[in-house]
């Protein structure tokens, strides 16, 4: 079943590892040395470079996190914007939208989310950002290049984004997270940075190597 549902995706994979195998642990995800590690004592060294994330849970009433859903804030156009942090967020591009996005490059790959309300006032307020009619195989969501954000202090772009419907995050992902999120941070926002995600003390350090 997994295989079928995920057939869209990649037909290599057994499963997904998922934000309950994350949670209450710390890791480095190693984006350049395509390394992931866990640290099993709980610690993780960070240089002199890296930069602070905040990563905000939903508190249960023991005052504990009560999933592992994060929401994070990045920065677009001079507009603070929480978003949930998901890593696995991928999407599968129509030929058509490759040759714009990234000639040469895989169909398959990590992209960043956002609801169709901000989705539209970037596309109203920035007519000068490129938008892709019909981006995405199979739904045929459109995507939009904002040409830079700014995550933890660190400009990065460009980005693209994917639209989805504003439902999956106001009647979905804002369910499980503290405040409502407005789309959701990938991949491809992150492959360019060393970070340590700090579960348990609810801190992502950045650093560029």
């Amino acid at each position: 079943p997994v295989r079928m549902r995920l057939a869209w995706l990649t037909k290599d994979i057994d499963g997904i590892i998922g934000h309950s195998w994350f949670g209450e642990r710390v890791w480095t995800l190693d984006y350049p040395n395509k390394k992931l590690v866990y640290h099993p004592d709980g610690k993780a060294a960070h240089s002199d470079k890296a930069a602070k994330l905040v990563m905000n849970s939903k508190i249960n009433s023991q005052g504990k996190p009560a999933n592992h859903y994060l929401r994070i804030e990045v920065e677009v156009a001079g507009k603070p914007y929480d978003m949930l942090l998901a890593t696995g967020a991928s999407t599968a591009v129509t030929a058509d939208a490759l040759k714009v996005i990234d000639e040469g490059g895989p169909a398959v790959r990590a992209t960043s989310l956002i609801s169709t309300s901000i989705f539209d006032v970037w596309k109203k307020e920035h007519p000068e950002w490129r938008v892709l009619n019909n981006a995405e195989e199979d739904s045929g969501e459109p995507m939009i290049e904002v040409p830079e954000l700014t995550i933890a202090g660190f400009p990065v772009g460009p980005i693209w984004f994917t639209r989805r419907p504003d439902k999956n995050f106001d009647e979905h992902f804002s369910n499980w997270t503290d405040k409502p999120v407005e789309g959701a941070i990938g991949g491809n926002v992150l492959k360019g940075f060393r970070i340590v995600l700090d579960y348990p003390g609810g801190t992502a350090w950045l650093e560029k190597p």
